[in-house]
C-alpha cells in the first residue's frame, strides 16, 4: 500500500458527525490504533470540534464546510446525495493519490487493506452490487431511465439497459487514474435528475459510469453499512451512549469499550416483516435468479 490513499467522510450535523466518529473508532480498532502511513483521513463537517479527540491519536484532517456551500453542492434540484460527487471533485483538485469516499453510517470490521490494494491496481470501489434495474425494487428507475440514451461531458455515450445493476454507493473508491470519471458521473446524475427526481439517482450514475470504465470491487466484506430501515436511529442511540459513557476517558478506552454497545443488525423479526410483503419477497427471488444466470 505504498500509494497515498485519501479516505474522506462528509459529516454535516451532530448525528452524522457522531456516526463518523464511531466509524473512525472502528477503523482504529481493526488497525489496533495504528493506521498505515499511506492512509490520509479527511472529514468535511460543520462540527469539527467533535473530532478533536480523534485528531490527537490519528492522522485526521478536518475541513469546515458551511451550510451555504453545502446547499450549493446540492444543485438546482436540491439533491442531497449530489453533495458526494461535489465533495469528491473538490478532493481531486486538492490532493493527489487514490480517493475512498465513505458514508458516515458504516463500521469497519476488517482492515480495508485489500480494498486499498484494489485501488492501487486500477479497480474502482462501490459498496454492494444490489440488483438489476429490471427487478421490482427498482421499477421506478427502470420506467424512467431504461432504454434512454445520454451523451456525457467526455463524449461518452450511455444507453441505460434493464440488465444494468444498481450498486450501493455507501463506499466509492477511485484510483488516481480514474478520478476524471467524476465529471461524467456528475453530468449523468444531473441529466437523470432532469427526467425524474428520484432518491438514488446519484447512486445509479456512479453504478453506470464506473462499471463502463473500470472493474468494480465490492466492499461489504470489510465494511458494514447500516443504511436501512431504522438502523441509523438505533445505532445513533448506541453511539451517543458510548460517547457519553466514555467522556474524558480517551480514544483508546472508547475503542476498547465498543463491543459493549450493540451494533444494529436487522433482527429475525425485522427480516420476516420485510419479506412478508409480496413485492419484497418477489424482488429478492428475482435478484437471486439474475445472479445465478450471470454466474453461468
Amino acid at each position: 500500500m505504498s500509494a497515498l490513499n485519501n479516505m474522506v467522510f462528509l459529516a454535516m450535523g451532530d448525528m452524522y458527525a457522531r456516526q463518523a466518529v464511531y466509524a473512525l473508532l472502528s477503523l482504529l480498532k481493526v488497525y489496533r490504533m495504528r493506521l498505515p502511513a499511506s492512509l490520509h483521513v479527511i472529514v468535511y463537517t460543520d462540527v469539527p470540534d467533535l473530532f478533536l479527540q480523534l485528531q490527537a491519536v490519528m492522522p485526521l484532517e478536518t475541513v469546515y464546510l458551511n451550510d451555504k456551500k453545502f446547499k450549493t453542492w446540492k444543485g438546482k434540484h436540491n439533491q442531497l446525495f449530489r453533495t458526494k460527487i461535489m465533495l469528491l471533485q473538490e478532493i481531486t483538485e486538492k490532493l493527489k493519490g487514490n480517493i475512498v469516499y465513505v458514508d458516515t453510517d458504516v463500521i469497519f470490521y476488517k482492515r480495508p487493506d485489500k480494498l486499498l490494494l484494489a485501488l492501487n491496481s486500477g479497480k474502482c470501489l462501490l459498496h454492494t452490487k444490489e440488483a438489476a434495474l429490471s427487478t421490482e425494487g427498482f421499477a421506478t428507475y427502470c420506467e424512467n431511465f431504461c432504454n434512454k440514451h445520454f451523451v456525457l461531458k467526455s463524449g461518452s455515450k450511455i444507453h441505460v439497459k434493464e440488465n444494468y445493476y444498481m450498486w450501493n454507493a455507501g463506499v466509492i473508491g477511485l484510483p488516481s487514474e480514474k478520478r476524471h470519471l467524476l465529471d461524467d458521473v456528475l453530468d449523468l446524475n444531473d441529466q437523470l435528475l432532469g427526467i425524474a427526481d428520484l432518491l438514488l439517482v446519484e447512486q445509479l450514475a456512479f453504478s453506470i459510469v464506473l462499471n463502463q470504465n473500470a472493474n468494480v470491487k465490492e466492499c461489504h466484506n470489510e465494511i458494514f453499512h447500516y443504511c436501512w430501515n431504522d438502523g441509523k436511529d438505533k445505532m445513533d442511540k448506541q453511539i451517543t451512549k458510548l460517547l457519553k459513557d466514555t467522556e474524558g476517558e480517551g480514544v483508546e478506552k472508547q475503542v476498547l469499550k465498543m463491543n459493549q454497545y450493540r451494533i444494529y443488525y436487522p433482527s429475525t423479526k425485522d427480516k420476516l416483516l420485510y419479506f412478508s410483503k409480496p413485492q419484497n419477497f418477489l424482488a429478492m427471488l428475482k435478484r437471486k435468479l439474475l445472479l445465478l444466470q450471470n454466474n453461468h
